[in-house]
């Protein structure tokens, strides 16, 4: 999933060209609804754009035009529910995608996200046996 993901930008009225209900979009990301009744309703529609843009009528009922970079099917549904998950905080899009491979966070960059941090003295050790090495190899 990606991780940075654009507050949407309002407007009075936002027009489809091809509307869809979340629940059509759960289908063609390949994740199941996890919701029913009129929530699921809601008008969206997914279009190319050059960068990930959310553009939404104000309200919990607006309509909402998902702009994503051109990517293959499924991959740009899935990262059009993230999109309305966490960009528009819509509750439908943020429990279908829960728990699922759509929804999962990328791990962040250091540390490992298991075991404990290394020690004062085995980071020592760790730079003593690279630095001994490159002096190895430069001879």
């Amino acid at each position: 999933m990606q991780f940075f993901i654009p507050p949407p930008t309002y407007q009075q009225a936002v027009a489809l060209n091809e509307p869809l209900t979340i629940e059509q979009l759960c289908e063609r990301a390949q994740v199941r609804c996890r919701a029913s009744g009129a929530w699921t309703l809601r008008m969206l529609e997914v279009v190319s754009g050059p960068t990930l843009r959310i553009v939404a009528e104000p309200g919990p009922w607006g309509n909402v035009r998902i702009e994503i970079p051109p990517q293959d099917a499924p991959n740009k549904y899935s990262l059009a529910l993230n999109a309305l998950a966490y960009g528009l905080h819509d509750l439908v899009a943020r429990e279908s995608i829960k728990g699922t491979a759509a929804g999962a966070v990328t791990p962040p960059r250091g540390r490992p996200r298991r075991g404990s941090p290394k020690s004062n003295r085995q980071r020592q050790r760790d730079f003593r046996r690279k630095v001994t090495t490159q002096q190895i190899q430069q001879l």
